[in-house]
């Protein structure tokens, strides 16, 4: 009876410590908390960009995270989906807006997914979209 007991303790164990790592990695791809974002693959700060050395936001992507410029996943590539860009939540074009954009005067550049961004601005985010929010 005693090891059956400890069984099914280890068994509840294992279920807790698993949905606790699941749960704690699972994020949307837009932290929206400043104090959350400072450190998030998603969010590039204006103390980051000013550490850049770059003077436009493409080459900032491009130096701090490449991996923003990546189209994912089947159905994207296949269809010729590009990456929407947004300045202070209008639609300025695709990535290569962010060659002719100054880091001067922005506070925060965002990578959302293509969920998030079709749940924020509608449809034709198949690949995403980069936020740019800059000082009011």
């Amino acid at each position: 009876m005693h090891g059956s007991r400890l069984f099914v303790s280890l068994a509840v164990a294992f279920t807790l410590v698993g949905t606790g790592c699941a749960s704690a990695g699972s994020g949307s791809g837009s932290d929206s908390g400043s104090a959350r974002s400072r450190g998030s693959r998603y969010v590039i700060t204006a103390e980051q960009l000013a550490a850049s050395h770059v003077s436009n936001l493409m080459d900032a992507i491009r130096r701090l995270r490449p991996d923003w410029l990546r189209v994912r996943g089947a159905t994207s590539t296949a269809s010729g989906a590009s990456i929407v860009v947004y300045v202070d939540g209008i639609r300025v074009g695709g990535t290569e807006a962010l060659g002719s954009m100054s880091i001067e005067g922005v506070v925060e550049l965002r990578r959302l997914s293509p969920t998030d961004a079709t749940t924020r601005w509608g449809t034709g985010h198949s690949a995403g979209a980069i936020e740019v929010i800059r000082r009011r």
